[in-house]
């Protein structure tokens, strides 16, 4: 039993997404900045910060994802 997608289209969801969330992109890589310095340097409240942030970066992918479709 092989994989049921070639290569090409293995690389073309990345594509897509990227297309599709690329004006947030840097936001995103951002806001994940901050949620690994939460990780490094914890404070009482960093637990809640960080599941936002993972929230928020997660948000693009379920918007998006169904776009291209």
């Amino acid at each position: 039993m092989g994989i049921p997608f070639t290569a090409d289209q293995f690389l073309d969801v990345f594509r897509q997404y990227n297309e599709a969330v690329f004006p947030v992109q840097f936001l995103l890589v951002l806001v994940a900045v901050a949620a690994l310095y939460l990780t490094i340097r914890p404070s009482v409240v960093s637990d809640r910060w960080i599941s936002g942030i993972a929230a928020l970066i997660t948000l693009p992918m379920i918007l998006f994802k169904n776009k291209s479709l």
